[in-house]
Order: structure tokens, then sequence, then C-alpha cells
């Protein structure tokens, strides 16, 4: 492939900047929202977040999905001892440094015909019908299953946690950890508290303990 030139690549750049404005005038009115391109939606206890990949050295647009179920951030803030963070704006579910990671799903490639607004549109199109797909037909319990089939479960570690925990699988979650911990396996988070796994351990202990 020739290398694009400075022209080009300017214009694409241009172009993303302008995708996220569109974005952001696209869901306007709708119950999504939107920030540096990227919407989020919730629907039945399922969060997606869509971020937009425009191509800066030829001209596609892609997309990437990503997906969790809404409780697992507020159990992960209470694991490691920030509930206050319950309080952030959605976006930061995506975009914080200490939430769960999401489930990512295939990339989606987005036709540009029509300009930014017809590619915005499109993009929550696709994220609407994704995050109704998965309203309708997943459990926790699938998402466990599809994160174990996932390229690197052990990246999703906090969120497999969380997300048994909301299923009521606490001693399954309980030995998970204690296994990671035995091992002096951080899983994601360190503090001066200790390690993921040694958080959420004494976390599961206490609840187990109180019945």
């Amino acid at each position: 492939m020739e290398k694009p030139t400075r022209s080009f690549t300017t214009a694409r750049h241009a172009q993303r900047r302008d995708l996220a404005k569109a974005c952001r005038a696209t869901v306007k009115g709708s119950k999504w929202r939107s920030s540096s391109g990227t919407l989020f939606g919730t629907r039945d206890g399922w969060f997606l977040a869509m971020q937009e990949m425009t191509g800066i050295v030829q001209a596609t647009t892609k997309a990437r999905m990503t997906i969790k179920p809404m409780a697992v951030d507020p159990l992960f803030w209470d694991m490691i001892g920030e509930p206050q963070l319950c309080g952030q704006s959605l976006s930061f579910r995506y975009f914080g440094a200490l939430v769960c990671p999401g489930l990512i799903l295939p990339e989606v490639d987005i036709d540009e015909d029509g300009g930014v607004p017809a590619i915005a549109a499109r993009m929550l199109d696709i994220a609407e019908r994704t995050l109704d797909d998965v309203a309708r037909n997943w459990t926790l319990d699938t998402f466990l299953e599809r994160i174990a089939a996932s390229i690197n479960p052990k990246r999703l570690f906090p969120t497999a946690i969380a997300t048994m925990i909301a299923a009521g699988r606490d001693q399954e979650a309980l030995d998970l950890c204690l296994d990671a911990a035995g091992r002096g396996e951080a899983r994601g988070f360190v503090s001066r508290r200790g390690t993921f796994p040694q958080l959420a351990a004494r976390y599961i202990e206490a609840k187990l303990s109180a019945g």
C-alpha cells in the first residue's frame, strides 16, 4: 500500500473530529450518550460502549463495541474501597482507570457513504441493535461463558469476579480469588491495601460471614 499523502491524513483526522461532533448530535433526544466519538447506552442491566475507529491511512471506518453488566463496576468499587465512584458519569465506566474492563465484541465495518452524519447514524443503529440483542438474550452466566472463551480472560478477571458475585456465585468467586492471591497475581489492580484478588477475597469472605 502506498504511503498516504499529508493532505489525505489531515482530511482523515478532520473527519474523525467531525464524527465525534456528529455522534453527539445523533444521540440528542435519545437515551444514548456520546463523548469523544464513543456512544454509551444501557438497557435492562447491561452497558454498551461503541467507539469509532476512523482509519487515518486509508478511507475506512470501523467501530469497536464493549459489553458488561451494569452491576459489575459498583461491586468492583466496593471491593477496592472506592464506593464514591458510583457517582461518576456513565462514560467513566468506559474511559475511567478504576473500572471493570468490558468484553470486546468483534469490530464492525461502518459504511462511509453519506459522510459523517450517516456514519454516526449507522453507528447508533448498530449499537442499538446489539444492545437490544444482549438485553434480550444474554444472562450473567452467558457473559461469564463468553469471558472464558475470550482471547485474554485474565484481562477480564475483575469483571468476571464481580459478575459471579452479581450472579450469586460467591464461593466460586472466592475460590478463584484465593487461588490468584496465593500465586501472587495482581490481576489488574494493586493498591496499598492489597491486590485485587486479596481485596476481593476479603470482601466475599465478609459477605459470606454476614449471611
